[in-house]
């Protein structure tokens, strides 16, 4: 280890990649190092250099499943150097998140371990001051250093600015080496150890040495005389533990002893309010005709502070007992509720329970779940104090998984029960949830779409595929959803083989051979000089890249594709995608069908995985194989284990208005541009150019067409809008609706009528919003399915069309609807 030691107190980062190889390889082997061989396996070694202004140069060992170059994710040991003082050492989480080390991160273990770490280090070496420091809980990513941790360590300020949200244990080395040798070991022994490594024979008791010395840091023992320290230099004490480990008796025996019994104790629980412990107004016997009247009664506080006024020569000491279990009201500490409200009237629907550990909410509601979910086996004595608890970790868990999903979690407790509070966005699919008690995903949550529809799949089969949902590198839900069409899913795997294929193509050489068929290119003047001369006609010379050093992979490709053709073949009646994606996966197994199928085992994928070609592409191919031979669905509300995914609705619904407006175009004539090719971009140039603001205008559809009765150029513009529909306006009543949802309405219009003044031509602007069957038909027998109004200044005029688009009716209807309203 006197490499690293020496690399970490050298400073400047001349030949960097070259010295951290050198140094990190002295910690593997039985020849003086720590580790074993088969440790090499288990990290990756990224030491990448940049300069100054362009990125933080750091070495680091990092999980072998992430890309050779780039963003990574997961658990990592980094060194930071900077040029004025050693590297930093920190544990740190990818910025890709905390994938493939989520169930590492999230254990609750790991982090006290850390902490530990960091503990003991400043205790040992740091003489009064702090030279380690570890975040509370190393999935929050969302949390930066605090500032005057910053502050203390002023030569990393450039690391802290770009990757403080990420680190969550570092230390600072000092002059002494002998703390760096400590701080080194500590955090690679435990790093190691989360991957299922330990240290060789001879460096096994001094690892174990280490690990005793931290771990009397993990939950250390409190002394009497400690805690009455604390008590004279900051007036208060706060005894944390798990249950039975003596922390009441600690309190009551100081009480007795310490203070000789001036004062007293108190218990918390889930109904403990603010009139119980500061005061209120309370009920008091009177001899009016009621019996009783209200005045104002102290609390707990209260009371103590009177007593502690009758002997103000002594000491007196309140113990409030269970504290964890009183309401947030007390002191101002109810978790924020923020408000989100993307359609009128959206109520706080309870969560779908079922059977399954999936829970199903709606898009763009507010959704209520009580926390007792999360308690397992023997309920504690106060139930709901443990809900709150382990409600509380599940969203610290969960957060970024949340956030990256556009949802919000927060706790509610009414004075009864603890609730999870979600708020969904508008994005919808199926993510897994960390569970607090296992670390592991056992929770799925499910977000359907507020708007009725068919289903996914039928909805992407009527749309053509126009956009898929996203599958997300995440662990698998406990439930799929088999409504999903396995097309749906054929879709993505196909595209990713077919990018597989080409990226293997492009890396193999090129072999030259007579074959009895042709393949790759044919060398015409070798066979007419040398087979044909010969009358050897079947013997044709070619030129095509050589597989056969692959021929194992490309079998496991063909088993893959085979396997796809068939479960698209029983597939062929719902629709004419399907036989588009039959086409595709045809055209792929002419690329392998040199190659007999055959299906890999696991122990064969595993290999793949650890192997030479680890790009992105060829991790993604390989993903979408293990998908199809273990027969994964998309996760939701089935039976079987299930992929996660994610689709914007946004997106969904204005790929489903371009798929409306592509049928009004071939009924009516013209030509259809859309944004989602980026066909309608009109860019905005500032004089002089101001950064903050909008650079182009992007409508959504644009069509252009001839009158049919002048014969002049008319364009006509669609804005998709996934909000609430106009009707829902005049069903609330437009003067009673809530400000921000008439400003967002108010918006659209403007946004619409900006688009019209980038054409000449005669204009119609239509906003299309998404609405509920039951509206639709409500609408349909009234004659309201949409609305119109001109816009005149002078000569030019522009027509408003507000339409109505619901996702479960036909589209011929709808277009009929168009129609009738554009032209």
């Amino acid at each position: 280890m006197k490499q690293l030691i020496d690399l970490i107190h050298k400073q400047g980062v001349e030949n960097w990649a070259e010295r951290c190889k050198k140094a990190f390889e002295e910690l593997f082997g039985a020849d003086g190092g720590r580790y074993p061989d088969k440790a090499k396996k288990a990290v990756t070694l990224r030491a990448p250099v940049f300069q100054a202004g362009k990125g933080v140069t750091f070495a680091s060992l990092i999980h072998p499943a992430n890309p050779d170059s780039g963003a990574y994710g997961g658990m990592s040991f980094v060194l930071f150097p900077v040029p004025d003082a050693p590297c930093l050492l920190a544990m740190v989480v990818g910025t890709q998140g905390l994938s493939p080390d989520e169930e590492v991160l999230a254990r609750p273990g790991h982090g006290r371990k850390v902490s530990a770490i960091c503990n003991w280090l400043n205790k040992k070496y740091g003489k009064g001051n702090l030279i380690a420091w570890a975040k509370q809980d190393p999935v929050r990513l969302d949390l930066d250093l605090p500032g005057n941790i910053k502050r203390l360590f002023p030569d990393y300020n450039a690391v802290f600015e770009r990757y403080g949200r990420v680190i969550y244990g570092f230390f600072q080395p000092t002059g002494d080496t002998a703390a760096t040798a400590d701080a080194l070991k500590a955090f690679l022994d435990l790093m190691f150890e989360e991957r299922g490594i330990y240290p060789l024979k001879a460096a096994a008791e001094e690892s174990e040495q280490i690990r005793s010395e931290y771990f009397a840091h993990l939950m250390p023992d409190v002394t009497e005389e400690e805690v009455q320290e604390l008590l004279r230099e900051r007036r208060f004490v706060v005894l944390q533990g798990p249950p039975g480990t003596g922390k009441t008796r600690l309190a009551l025996r100081i009480l007795q002893k310490a203070y000789q019994a001036n004062g007293f104790s108190i218990q918390f629980h889930p109904n403990t309010t603010y009139e119980n412990f500061i005061g209120g107004l309370a009920p008091v016997l009177s001899g009016d005709v009621l019996g009783f009247r209200f005045a104002p009664q102290p609390g707990f506080l209260m009371k103590a502070a009177t007593e502690a006024l009758k002997k103000p020569e002594q000491p007196f000491l309140l113990h409030i007992d269970e504290i964890i279990a009183v309401d947030r009201k007390l002191a101002g500490m109810r978790a924020p509720m923020r408000r989100r409200r993307s359609f009128t009237g959206a109520p706080i629907l309870p969560v779908k329970l079922r059977e399954s550990p999936c829970f199903e909410v709606i898009d763009s509601s507010t959704a209520r779940l009580p926390a007792t979910f999360l308690l397992k086996g023997q309920l504690h004595r106060e139930p709901q104090s443990q809900a709150a608890r382990l409600a509380n970790q599940f969203i610290q868990q969960n957060s970024g998984i949340l956030q990256n999903f556009n949802i919000s979690a927060n706790l509610d407790y009414d004075g009864h029960s603890v609730d999870v509070i979600f708020q969904a966005g508008t994005k919808i699919g199926a993510i897994p949830l960390l569970s607090p008690t296992s670390g592991r995903p056992d929770y799925g949550l499910i977000v359907k779409p507020r708007f009725d529809w068919p289903g996914i799949g039928s909805m992407l089969g009527k749309m053509g595929w126009r956009v898929i949902p996203s599958l997300l590198q995440l662990p698998l839900l406990p439930r799929s959803d088999r409504k999903i069409p396995p097309w749906v899913l054929s879709a993505t795997v196909l595209l990713r083989i077919k990018k597989l294929l080409e990226c293997l193509e492009r890396r193999f050489e090129f072999a030259e051979l007579d074959l009895s068929a042709p393949r790759g290119s044919v060398k015409w003047p070798s066979y007419i000089t040398s087979s044909i001369t010969r009358a050897r006609f079947l013997h044709v010379p070619c030129r095509y890249p050589d597989l056969r050093d692959d021929r194992e992979f490309i079998a496991a490709v063909h088993y893959t594709l085979r396997k796809q053709q068939a479960s698209l073949e029983s597939q062929r009646s719902a629709g004419a995608f399907v036989l588009q994606l039959i086409g595709l996966c045809q055209s792929l197994l002419e690329r392998v069908r040199s190659v007999s199928p055959k299906q890999p085992s696991v122990p064969t994928i595993n290999a793949w995985y650890r192997g030479p070609l680890r790009t992105r592409i060829f991790r993604d191919g390989l993903q979408a194989m293990e998908w199809t031979i273990e027969d994964r669905g998309l996760a939701g509300l089935g039976d079987l284990q299930g992929l996660p995914w994610v689709m914007s609705m946004e997106e969904f619904f204005e790929a489903w208005a371009e798929t409306i407006a592509a049928a009004l175009t071939r009924r009516i004539g013209g030509v259809l541009h859309t944004g989602r090719k980026r066909e309608t971009v009109a860019p905005l140039v500032w004089d002089p150019p101001y950064v903050g603001s909008q650079k182009y205008l992007l409508p959504d559809l644009v069509l252009e067409r001839l009158s049919a009765q002048d014969g002049e150029k008319e364009i006509i513009i669609f804005d998709a809008k996934y909000k609430g529909h106009w009707e829902d306006l005049s069903r609330d009543q437009w003067g009673k609706l809530d400000e921000e949802l008439r400003e967002r309405h108010r918006a659209d219009l403007l946004q619409v009528l900006a688009y019209s003044t980038l054409f000449e031509a005669k204009k119609i602007t239509s906003l299309v919003y998404p609405c509920q069957k039951q509206t639709w038909d409500s609408l349909k027998k009234r004659g309201l399915l949409y609305h119109k109004a001109c816009l005149g200044a002078g000569k030019r005029s522009v027509n408003l069309v507000l339409a109505a688009i619901p996702m479960d009716s036909g589209i011929e209807e709808i277009v009929q609807t168009l129609a009738t309203a554009v032209i």
